[in-house]
């Protein structure tokens, strides 16, 4: 079993390099984020690496920030190497040289061998694992700018730059008196979003009511919203309330907007824009409301059931929640945050290396699925992993989505350069414009193939404008992989790229 951090802090080592820290360092550069560890308490640390023309040293003294915004030493272990590997930021990649006779390390699911030199794709949509000693666990992201740790939101978890920025959204907003619209996909957080802007708000004292408008029935609408009057229907022997009254001076959260009939659409955008109910049975009764309204659909104007008067009454203020695959180097501190909240932490028990080591392949999988559910499905993954914390079963549904492909610089054996243009563009839509998997039919690295790419004219994904993908979303009904083909980029990019929000 793996020693004490704590105990480990004082073991004798030798002067080593220890990677600069960069928390106010002003332009993009690469970051590794945290995310399994045997100290819970270390989830979510971060090393900022800059860009530099010298190589910087990771190892057992490498300095990280931690969550509360102190120095800390992750990688202070006796089973981890002084100097495990050099690392370079260049442009828009990453080497890593990984020492000879230096501490293991699994990279991207594969492991490495010493003297290899690894080259990582840096973009803001791209995330490569780590694993370092078959038990501590690394999410390498790029194109990040440095920042103070303050918590501008604690009720957002996360330390990734998506989070960061919706912490910083959420704050402004919720200042604000306006209505607002919440987006993004099924489990990433829209309610968990709704409480932190109520919260920070200054309607924080009063009311939050939160209720599903797709369960709510046409016949039953305006009693269930509005209120009703005694003896309006049979049986009701009292005035009754609805959940706007509930919710006067407060705030009213009302999910599944999207999923709402067109007759409850209309009665909604009446009240929003009169500000009175009409209670049934009863009289106008003015109301003091803020409404938060959520949505999975995405808010294109031609494809979203909202009547357009209501969308525009709701988006005076708007916001979009991320999906988990485009921070999952938040993972770590979700996983601390559930388990902390269940009072269980299941890997500090592991009864030895083995334990560890599953639980970190679990983690440097999970940095690489594309996660449906979002924080939803991780946290019921989660669940079941937990139930056996000493050797948790690996969930199979992980290796559903292959890893990024990190690019061994010392293995090229051919170049992409002796097929001709015709040739190699037949084999690039064959296999949809992915340079991976093209680097690996011709025998090459992917650096061979997006220098033929650039020759050839083939744009990269960071190359293309928001105009030109708008309209070949439109062309092709929004369907991605359609929309890759058409661009020549390959589809995994294009999918990224918009659950980032880049072509909105």
């Amino acid at each position: 079993m793996s020693r004490p951090v704590s105990s480990l802090l004082h073991a004798p080592t030798q002067p080593h390099i220890a990677i600069p820290k960069a928390l106010y360092h002003t332009g993009p550069c690469a970051v590794l984020t945290v995310v399994f560890h045997a100290d819970p308490t270390l989830l979510g640390a971060r090393l900022w690496i800059a860009k530099a023309s010298e190589s910087s040293v990771l190892g057992r003294g490498s300095e990280f920030t931690s969550i509360a915004g102190k120095s800390c030493q992750p990688l202070m272990q006796t089973t981890i190497s002084r100097e495990i590997a050099y690392l370079q930021v260049q442009e828009d990649r990453l080497e890593l040289t990984h020492r000879a006779g230096a501490s293991a390390l699994t990279l991207n699911t594969r492991e490495s061998r010493g003297g290899d030199i690894t080259s990582f794709e840096l973009s803001a949509a791209t995330h490569h694992s780590i694993v370092i000693s078959h038990s501590i666990v690394l999410c390498l992201s790029g194109n990040v700018t440095a920042e103070s740790d303050d918590q501008i939101c604690p009720d957002l978890i996360g330390v990734s730059e998506p989070i960061r920025s919706l912490q910083r959204r959420v704050q402004q907003i919720a200042q604000s008196p306006h209505d607002v619209l919440i987006t993004g996909p099924t489990g990433a957080g829209k309610e968990v979003v709704a409480r932190a802007i109520h919260r920070l708000g200054t309607r924080r004292t009063r009311p939050f009511v939160a209720i599903n408008v797709a369960a709510i029935p046409d016949s039953l609408a305006p009693a269930l919203l509005f209120g009703s009057e005694k003896g309006v229907f049979t049986g009701a022997q009292r005035r009754r309330d609805g959940f706007f009254q509930n919710a006067q001076g407060g705030t009213l959260f009302l999910d599944e907007m999207g999923d709402a009939s067109a007759s409850l659409q209309a009665q909604l955008l009446r009240v929003l824009q009169e500000r009175q109910a009409q209670v049934v049975g009863g009289e106008l009764v003015p109301l003091d409301v803020r409404v938060l309204a959520a949505t999975e659909l995405p808010l294109n104007l031609q494809d979203v059931p909202f009547r357009q008067a209501l969308l525009h009454r709701l988006s005076q203020q708007r916001i979009e929640v991320p999906p988990l695959s485009a921070h999952p180097d938040d993972l770590g501190v979700l996983a601390r945050h559930r388990l902390m909240t269940e009072q269980d932490q299941p890997w500090i028990a592991p009864a030895g290396p083995q334990g560890l080591a599953a639980w970190a392949s679990i983690f440097a999988h999970a940095i690489h699925y594309p996660w449906p559910g979002n924080v939803r499905e991780f946290y019921a993954v989660l669940g079941q992993a937990c139930l056996t914390p000493e050797l948790p079963d690996f969930p199979p549904q992980l290796l559903a989505a292959p890893a990024l492909e990190s690019e061994p610089l010392a293995a090229e054996r051919l170049r992409a350069e002796p097929y001709s243009d015709d040739t190699f563009l037949a084999l690039a839509e064959s296999l949809d414009y992915s340079a991976s998997a093209i680097a690996r039919q011709v025998g090459c690295s992917r650096q061979s193939v997006y220098r033929r790419y650039q020759a050839l004219g083939i744009p990269s994904i960071n190359e293309l404008d928001v105009l030109t993908v708008q309209r070949a979303l439109t062309q092709h009904d929004g369907e991605l992989r359609l929309v890759a083909k058409a661009l020549r980029v390959s589809y995994r990019a294009l999918f990224r790229a918009d659950a980032l929000g880049k072509f909105r």
